[in-house]
């Protein structure tokens, strides 16, 4: 396979790091944390700041030349070292631009449709595979300072045409890392998280006011128009009941580069809210692009963030995941059934697993992963019933009973219990029963 070398050296990388970089990206002038800076080395490697600013990074490097690249800044060149705090400061992008003129009656809402119209010029539309690096970090504390578990994964998944709005798609995993510091005391169980690459890719998802069929549900504003990379982009914000966001839009081709998204947790429909457990906080997430020299933009990352509070408890669970893109290879041929690590999977609890991971399970993870695993249904329908005519001898009174034929609805209710072995086979359990319990008929 011709990404072969690629994951070879990635790999080599990835599963040998030993040294530790961390730091923060802040405004020179201000000394403001800037969210979201874009930190690229060695080609096609990278990472990103939170939404504070804060980077970390494990490498086998002695130290690391990087590119940082944030909006409205300057790009910039620095050496991180290892094992000490890096401040890497960011200079403004201070040069004027030239003004945007925007000639519509609502030139907002015509900002909008000109994205979604470039959409098939600017993306790819013949189907691609995509590798990365897949972090997946839980904590107790919103400072970070009390770790669940990390994961990290190298995937490959498979891309579609922009050209369609498409939220699902298939991931695999290649090579995986797993620190299970807490995981014991753990009673929430994440899934999807792996599967970002695709209902979180903003502009494949048409997310937010990219589905011109909602479009006048949104409250949109022009806010700023800013530089990227070199390129003028403008600054547009979107917001309704659900969600509210900022588009970062590039001029001269109505790329959508740059994508961020909060929706209202009070709107989101939790698949644990039946327990009455816990309660959702906040859910956040941010999809980046890049352009490459073919003219098409790629994603880049996804940064996303979210957590959660049990209720009449100051227990509380926060989880965030970051996808960086290293490599698109053009691929016709998907990724194999028996591979694909399916959306509704733990990935921790798929990992702790794994045969290497095995030291890590306590009798208590066993019986949660068991129940885990267990996926049940519920089901109510209006089902037709028919009845032929027949006829039977009641021995004890020396009677011949007959039975006419007669059709009837009949509401019949099922469940089904299903376990999950590979992604080939699995057991599962059904059953169906009518409400109603005795029917009669008419004795001749």
């Amino acid at each position: 396979m011709k990404a072969l070398p690629f994951l070879l050296l990635l790999l080599t990388h990835y599963c040998f790091a030993q040294n530790h970089y961390y730091g923060i990206l802040v405004d020179d002038q201000s000394g403001q944390h800037i969210p979201f800076g874009h930190f690229s080395y060695e080609g096609n490697k990278g990472f990103i700041s939170d939404d504070a600013g804060q980077f970390e990074l494990y490498s086998n490097a002695e130290t690391i030349q990087i590119q940082i690249s944030a909006i409205g800044y300057q790009n910039h060149t620095f050496l991180l070292k290892p094992s000490e705090k890096n401040i890497v400061r960011l200079s403004s992008k201070t040069e004027n631009l030239q003004e945007v003129i925007l000639d519509y009656e609502d030139p907002a809402k015509e900002l909008i449709r000109n994205v979604v119209a470039a959409i098939p010029k600017n993306y790819p539309t013949q189907q691609e595979q995509i590798y990365g690096i897949y972090r997946e970090h839980a904590y107790w504390d919103s400072l970070q300072t009390k770790p669940i578990y990390k994961v990290e994964t190298l995937t490959k998944a498979d891309k579609f045409s922009y050209a369609k709005k498409e939220t699902d798609g298939n991931v695999q995993i290649l090579e995986h890392k797993l620190d299970a510091i807490d995981m014991d005391s753990v009673e929430i169980r994440i899934y999807g998280g792996i599967h970002h690459v695709h209902y979180d890719d903003f502009v494949m998802g048409r997310h937010g006011p990219l589905k011109l069929s909602r479009l006048n549900d949104y409250e949109l504003k022009i806010k700023d128009t800013l530089v990227y990379d070199g390129r003028p982009v403008i600054q547009l914000n979107y917001s309704n009941k659900k969600s509210k966001g900022e588009l970062y839009i590039d001029v001269n081709s109505f790329a959508l580069i740059r994508a961020i998204r909060k929706r209202n947790p009070k709107e989101i429909e939790e698949d644990f809210k039946l327990f009455n457990i816990y309660e959702r906080l906040n859910r956040k997430s941010l999809t980046s692009y890049d352009i490459d020299p073919d003219g098409k933009w790629r994603l880049k990352f996804i940064h996303y963030n979210t957590s959660f509070k049990r209720k009449n408890s100051t227990k509380s669970f926060y989880l965030n995941t970051t996808y960086f893109a290293t490599q698109h290879l053009s691929e016709g041929t998907l990724i194999p059934q028996n591979k694909r690590f399916a959306f509704s999977a733990v990935l921790s609890d798929y990992l702790l697993s794994q045969k290497e991971n095995k030291t890590y399970i306590t009798r208590k993870q066993k019986i949660i992963l068991f129940f885990t695993k267990l996926r049940s249904s519920l089901n109510l329908g209006l089902n037709p019933f028919q009845v032929n005519s027949h006829q039977f001898q009641y021995t004890p009174l020396s009677k011949e009973i007959n039975f006419s034929e007669s059709n009837m609805l009949v509401w019949v209710r099922g469940s089904k219990i299903e376990y999950p072995i590979n992604n080939k086979w699995g057991v599962s359990w059904s059953t169906a029963s009518s409400l109603k319990k005795t029917y009669s008929a008419p004795i001749h």
